[in-house]
Formats: C-alpha cells, structure tokens, sequence
C-alpha cells in the first residue's frame, strides 16, 4: 500500500510498514512524508520508493530502488543505485527545499472556535516546519461546503472573498469551481471528492493570479469526456507568477477509472500553465483495475478503457514538484515543456494495458525548447501485461540527459520480450524480464 503523512511527532522509531509475521514488513509500494518529527530511526521496509520533504530523524535507512530526502535532518548520504548481487538503491539528497508553503489547516480552540491557517512561503527550508508567520482566518471569512452544494454556489463564495474548506463527501460538480482571486484557499477535508462536471471542463481551474492554495482533494473522472484537464492552473497560458507568493497544490489525488469502468477520456489530468506553481504530493492515477460490480477480486483495466492522455502537461516557467507520481496514462506521463522546472522524487508506471509492439512515449518528457530543468529521484516501471511491448526510453530529455541527476527503470512484471531499453535517452541501459532494475546517475 502507499504511505501519505504529515506534520507527525513521535518519540521513538517509526515504521512505514506493517510487520506480518512470516512475510516480514509485507507489500508496501511506496510513499511521502513531510514534517516529521521522529526521535528515533526512521524504517521503510519494503517501501519500494520514498519521499522524505522537511523532516528530522535520529537515523533514515533505505528504500528498495528510490529514496529522495529534502531538507531533511539526518538523511542517508546520497548515492548512485546498484543492481545485482550488491544491489543499493538511488538515494538523492537535497540540502533544503527551494521554494513552498505548508498546507493550510483548520485549528480549534477552547470554546468553540475554529481558524483556517495558512502557512507563509518560504524559500530554501531546511528541517521541520516551524511557521510564526502564518495567516490566521477567523471561520468569518470561510465558507464550509457541503457535497450538496453546487459549483455555482462554491464560487459565489470565492468571489465574495471568503475561503473555501469542503467538507468530507462527493461533490457532483455540474460546473468548474473556478478561483479567480489571488491568495484564495480551497481546503478539502477527509479528501472530498470532486466529480468532473458532465459539460467537460475540469473540476478546478485558478486564473492568472498568485498565491492561490488547493489542498486535501480528490479529483476523479466522470462517465463523460473532460475535453482539457481535471485541474487547471492558469487562463491565457502567460502568466509568469510570483516567487514571493506561489500558488500551491498540496495533496491533490486525480483518478480515471478505479471504482468502476467506461469513465473519461480525459486529456490530461493536471495542465499548469502559470509559472511559479508548486506541486506538493500528488498521485495522478488512470485505473490499471475496477471493483467487480459483482464482487470478487477486481477486474483488470483493458484497451485503454478509463482513457488519460496525459498525468500532467507543464508549460510554465519555474515549475516545482515535490513527490510527483503518474500512472498508467495512455500516453507520456508528464510533459514538462517550461523553464527552470524542479522535480524532487517522481514514480511512474507505464500503462499495462498496451498491445502495441512498440510504446512510443516516455514516463516523463521535457520539451525540446527547454532551456534549463533538474530532475533528481525519477522512476519509471513496466509492467506490459498484455502484450511483449518495447519503450524506447523511461525518459525523454530531448537530448539534454544532464537535466536529471538520478533515475532508475524497474521492470516490475510482464510478458517474456517486453522492455524499457534504455533509462534516458539513448543511455543502453536495458531492463527486461532478466535484468530488472538499472540506474543512471
């Protein structure tokens, strides 16, 4: 299973995995972390990939392949993947966080009062968050939607000036929630979920203004065509943003298929398009698998049903994503065709429903016009379930492999003959039904 935390406090050692006894720590996928504060050692078991942002710990082992630690106090020190019989994962090291925002909470206080806080922007953070500069809104000035109320509703209320928390449930939106106000909140509770409205256009969309933060919300697809994106950053597709006042998507989950089948197409499931954004834990997922309506084990995702283009299209400038994750889309996973991007921990999964000879796209692909991009901790895996495809490259640089610090390709499972020949580029470095796992750093 994948492991999601924030802002933990504990004394002694934690573990990211479940003991069972016989199996160990048991199947465990991966996951992220921020703002722990642990007094002993840190484990991960058979976490396969981890992200660790603006944390401390007396000691961090290792993931299986991957491990990106971030501004993190008592990091592993960082180094290159092996396979083999001295198989070591890639581990990357961050001294500190360039640019982000924690995400916003609701706090109460004795007699009944509750506050939105909005924590400030800070730039090359190290350690764990201690924030004596944030906004502290009285509930005067938010809004608490229930599912029951419409987009129409929900966007009065933005554009009167109040702050939105959406309260847990599932928001059938019969329109986009639109934010058009610098510095406006969308909180979501218990991962409300928003519903693509049924006219095609996505569940969120932010104008060309600043300092908007989207938290804590699932997106999910509906049972007819998203045209554009799921949710979208920006309106001409020019505007270059604020460093000193970013808008931040924290824990913002999109999926296409999963509870059931015949959903989407959707184009893309993130577009930004205004620079200065930061990504801060997603999981962008197109469904490999749907519960049986019948009950039973679930069912297998085939012929690109639930179809997703893309997991997210950059075309902004100064672009940050901190713990990326896309899965399964029909096409490239990422585009990323803006300036100065910064992606720290990025996991991808080709999808498994191909029967092409050939997947010609990559898990990530950065523009043949782009400039500059670092990319450390990337992840590609395979598993061609349907048929004995090949993918040409786990990532396409355009030519300009000194853009990524480290990555890895993984064939997880698959047909006898199916590949990922090579983890950047043209590098050769081939993983298979033989050779699992190779790294590029």
């Amino acid at each position: 299973a994948c492991v999601a935390s924030r802002n933990v406090e504990v004394a002694n050692d934690l573990l990211f995995f479940e003991y069972i006894e016989g199996d160990a720590a048991g199947y465990a996928s991966g996951g992220w972390v921020s703002g722990a504060d642990v007094g002993g050692s840190v484990s991960f078991g058979s976490q396969q990939q981890f992200m660790v942002r603006s944390s401390k710990a007396s000691s961090f082992d290792k993931p299986v392949w991957n491990g990106v630690f971030a501004g993190t106090e008592g990091a592993p020190s960082a180094q290159c993947g092996s396979s083999g019989d001295t198989s070591e994962p890639s581990i990357s090291v961050e001294e500190s966080v360039p640019l982000n925002a924690e995400k916003p909470f609701v706090k109460y206080e004795d007699g009944g009062k509750f506050s939105l806080v909005i924590p400030s922007v800070e730039k090359d953070a190290v350690g764990v968050p201690v924030d004596n500069n944030a906004t502290v809104v009285g509930f005067e000035s938010v809004y608490v939607a229930s599912s029951s109320d419409s987009a129409k509703t929900i966007n009065e209320k933005l554009d009167s000036g109040l702050h939105v928390v959406l309260s847990p449930g599932i928001y059938h939106l019969e329109d986009s929630i639109a934010i058009t106000k610098p510095d406006m909140v969308l909180l979501g509770l218990g991962f409300a979920t928003l519903i693509s409205p049924s006219n095609g256009k996505p569940c969120i969309t932010i104008g060309d203004v600043d300092g908007v933060r989207v938290a804590g919300v699932l997106l999910e697809a509906g049972a007819w065509s998203t045209k554009g994106a799921m949710l979208q950053v920006g309106e001409t597709g020019t505007y270059a943003g604020s460093e000193s006042n970013p808008t931040v998507l924290s824990d913002v989950f999109a999926r296409v298929g999963g509870p059931s089948t015949g959903v989407g197409p959707v184009e893309t499931m993130f577009l930004i398009q205004n620079g200065y954004t930061v990504i801060d834990n997603t999981w962008l997922w197109r469904a490999d698998h749907y519960n049986n309506p019948d009950g039973g084990d679930d069912l297998p995702v085939k012929n690109y049903d639930n179809a997703a283009k893309n997991g997210v299209v950059v075309s902004a400038d100064n672009v940050y994503a901190y713990g990326l994750a896309a899965e399964h889309t029909t096409e490239d996973n990422v585009i990323w065709n803006g300036d100065a991007g910064t992606v720290f921990f990025y996991q991808a999964e080709i999808n498994y429903d191909t029967t092409e000879d050939v997947w010609d796209h990559s898990c990530l692909v950065v523009g043949q016009g782009v400039k500059s991009f670092y990319g450390t901790g990337l992840g590609c895996y395979s598993y061609f379930r349907d048929h004995a495809a090949v993918a040409e490259k786990g990532i396409d640089t355009g030519g300009n492999p000194a853009f990524i610090d480290k990555a890895v390709s993984v064939w997880l499972n698959g047909m006898d003959g199916s590949s990922i020949k090579n983890v950047i580029d043209g590098d050769g470095l081939n993983v298979d039904e033989t050779s699992h796992v190779a790294y590029s750093c």
